[in-house]
């Protein structure tokens, strides 16, 4: 209100619109972002080759590693625009996705480390 004024109408009614439409806009954005964490999802499932490691990554969110070495499997997932791999053991590790495509993906950890992966074009050993 300015000097007696509501710039945006004395209606209850304009209110109630703005903040519909205020509330539709955030849903869509959410939307949006959920929508592209399910995209990258289907981007990261196959097998890729990393510096030390092999790693497939299966449509039921689990993974394993080659060679075996120590714990050699566990669940990931995308939350957040972040890959979030999880040990059996409960214990987790996050990385900010830099890129990911069909042929590759870069990931950085909290402490700076970048990790990049190739798509393999053959199957791990089993």
């Amino acid at each position: 209100m300015c000097f007696g004024y509501n710039m945006l109408g004395d209606s209850p009614r304009t209110m109630q619109k703005l903040i519909a439409t205020g509330v539709i806009l955030l849903s869509g954005v959410c939307f949006s972002c959920s929508a592209s964490d399910a995209q990258s999802e289907r981007l990261f499932i196959g097998e890729w080759q990393g510096g030390r490691h092999s790693v497939q990554y299966k449509q039921d969110h689990t993974f394993r590693l080659d060679p075996a070495e120590g714990t050699t499997h566990g669940k990931w997932r995308i939350q957040d625009s972040r890959f979030i791999m999880t040990w059996p053991t409960g214990e987790s590790v996050s990385y900010e996705i830099l890129v990911l495509d069909k042929k590759a993906f870069v990931i950085r950890s909290d402490d700076g480390t970048i990790f990049t992966h190739t798509r393999m074009t053959h199957p791990l050993p089993q």
